[in-house]
């Protein structure tokens, strides 16, 4: 996916889009990731959650991170997108 030598560059639009898009998927990550370990990182074994915890946790943060990733990969396709047309002319 090479682009011509005198092709300009992406304009910022598209790449304020794909940073967006990409920030969005690390949120939608890291709110699953959250989800499933918990907000205390120096948790004692004796104090540790259970799986049916963890479980619920994650069913309940699903729809969330799921939101959250398909709109940044929407937000990075159409900063792609938006670059190409761009370059196209």
């Amino acid at each position: 996916m090479s682009s011509a030598p005198d092709s300009p560059p992406p304009s910022p639009v598209a790449r304020a889009l794909v940073v967006v898009g990409a920030g969005c998927v690390l949120w939608a990550v890291l709110h699953l990731t959250t989800a499933g370990y918990g907000t205390d990182p120096h948790r004692e074994f004796a104090q540790r959650r259970s799986y049916n915890m963890v479980k619920r946790d994650v069913h309940a943060a699903f729809l969330g991170g799921l939101t959250r990733a398909s709109a940044g990969a929407l937000l990075i396709a159409l900063g792609l997108r938006y670059g190409r047309r761009g370059r196209e002319g």
